[in-house]
């Protein structure tokens, strides 16, 4: 497994890091279109099957993606939640957080998810867990 996967497109690009065993850091910038497919799904399917795995999302230059994409990575964390400790998302400070928050709800990790508008404290905690 690669310690990281980049998909660039028009639209978005997302970036998958693996700083460690059992922690997956994606940043997200402009918009998820659908136009990377279904590569960032394999990419992160190995992480997840090996679980349990802690997944951070920097998507503090990201904008809301469509309704058809939101509900696929919805659904791939739904039916992986089993091997998700947690979810740490970071949303821009004045971004609408609903599309996150709908995220959370039909992936059913209410309780397995933090949304974060502060960077700092999104950085404290992904340098926390790194450190343990």
């Amino acid at each position: 497994m690669s310690t990281s996967a980049r998909f660039d497109g028009a639209d978005g690009n997302l970036h998958l890091q693996r700083p460690r065993p059992g922690v997956v850091l994606m940043t997200m910038s402009g918009v998820d279109t659908g136009e990377h497919g279904r590569a960032p799904f394999l990419a992160l399917e190995d992480d997840v099957a090996a679980g349990p795995v802690e997944i951070f999302i920097d998507a503090r230059h990201g904008r809301a993606a469509s309704a058809a994409v939101a509900g696929e990575w919805a659904m791939f964390f739904r039916n992986r939640r089993a091997h998700i400790t947690r979810v740490h998302m970071l949303t821009a400070p004045r971004a609408p957080v609903e599309s996150a928050e709908l995220l959370r709800s039909y992936a059913m990790l209410e309780d397995q998810m933090d949304l974060v508008t502060d960077a700092a404290e999104f950085e404290r905690k992904l340098a926390a867990r790194l450190a343990t």
